[in-house]
């Protein structure tokens, strides 16, 4: 997640005007979409801090993340996602919750049977 919000940074700070994106419309100006998507992680980063006031795992808080923005899976929950879709919201969170741990602003709190449990600072 660090690799990916510092490569956005070096977009939106490179001369480039124009994007040719492979999954998405012609990116014009590329400074202002690398920003949206920079803002829209760290909205993300603030949200999960949030979440885990109190302890979750990884299931948990990406179901309850989910649930508040259906909009970005065309789900009410993650429950109701094909198996491949469902992995590929899990490891969208994953990789935000590594990030916050990174940063010191969540903490493992237990393990038990191989589930992680985690908590904001």
């Amino acid at each position: 997640m660090r690799t990916y919000l510092d490569s956005l940074m070096k977009v939106a700070e490179s001369e480039a005007q124009l994007g040719l994106a492979a999954h998405e419309d012609t990116i014009y100006p590329i400074r202002r979409r690398a920003e949206e998507i920079a803002t829209f992680h760290h909205q993300r980063l603030e949200e999960l801090v949030e979440l885990c006031q109190e302890e979750n795992n990884l299931y948990q808080l990406t179901n309850e993340y989910y649930q508040r923005h259906p909009e970005l899976i065309q789900a009410s929950c993650i429950e109701a996602l094909i198996i491949d879709d469902k992995m590929l919201a899990l490891e969208e969170i994953e990789a935000h919750v590594e990030y916050l741990l990174e940063s010191d602003r969540m903490m493992v709190t237990s393990v038990d049977d191989g589930v992680i449990r985690y908590r904001s600072r």
